[in-house]
């Protein structure tokens, strides 16, 4: 599949990570590339519309694309509530960047700790995909505790197999804890592989083209909360993109 990263956001300067910027196919070799096309011209009105017809038929991309327009307020008015729900309906079928997207937007609140633990939620699921930004967040959120109780065993586990797909943040995170993580194995919670691989299958087959009904969602406006787990929080990798179909 041809992907293009177009970064909309980046919230932290420790990312180290700059997705590839691929070049993308006209409209003549692929008419599902009209939307990309439109949104990198700058017309984000067109680039919604087209999108908007591509979701419902399914796209899990068009769904993550109108995730981010509804985000950034590009070609619609800007609702985050907009933006949740189609980035959820995209993560459900098992669209990764949706997914690592999710959990930030879930991590913003940091008040609220049912929001945090569903942050949590996706970003394992990204990381079982072998997201490697989302495998460090997440376990850099398991070495602090937040959004789930600390585990240094599941912690240094997700670090290391984010680091051995390369990802700077996550070898300097082992380094400089190194004498913490001393004598801990690295464990992989089976149970919860399987439960996760379990369940998004039973998601795969239940997704419709139809628009489910909106459920309430807990995302901040901004980020908040007390300054302590504020200055953890604001060192995870952020970034939102918008993907090509293909």
């Amino acid at each position: 599949m041809c992907r293009v990263w177009l970064i909309v956001a980046l919230v932290t300067a420790l990312s180290g990570f700059v997705p590839a910027l691929n070049s993308v196919h006209s409209q003549e070799q692929d008419p599902s590339q009209n939307g990309i096309n439109a949104f990198a011209e700058g017309d984000y009105h067109r680039a919604a519309n087209i999108w908007l017809v591509e979701a419902y038929e399914g796209s899990l991309e068009a769904q993550f694309n109108l995730g981010v327009l509804y985000l950034e307020g590009k070609g619609v008015a800007q609702n985050r509530e907009d933006a949740v729900f189609w980035f959820t309906k995209a993560a459900q079928g098992g669209h990764v960047e949706a997914q690592y997207n999710l959990g930030h937007l879930y991590f913003e609140n940091q008040d609220d700790a049912e929001s945090l633990k569903q942050g949590m939620d996706w970003w394992q699921r990204a990381s079982l995909q072998e997201y490697s930004i989302a495998q460090y967040n997440y376990g850099r959120a398991l070495f602090f505790g937040i959004g789930a109780a600390q585990d240094l065993q599941k912690s240094r586990y997700w670090m290391e197999r984010s680091a051995a797909a390369g990802t700077n943040v996550a070898i300097r995170f082992l380094n400089t804890n190194s004498e913490v993580f001393s004598g801990i194995n690295a464990m992989e919670d089976a149970a919860v592989i399987a439960h996760f691989t379990d369940m998004e299958s039973a998601e795969r087959e239940s997704t419709g083209a139809t628009e489910p009904a909106r459920s309430e969602t807990k995302v901040a406006s901004s980020g908040s909360g007390n300054a302590a787990s504020t200055r953890t929080v604001n060192r995870f990798n952020h970034y939102f993109v918008v993907s090509s179909g293909g």
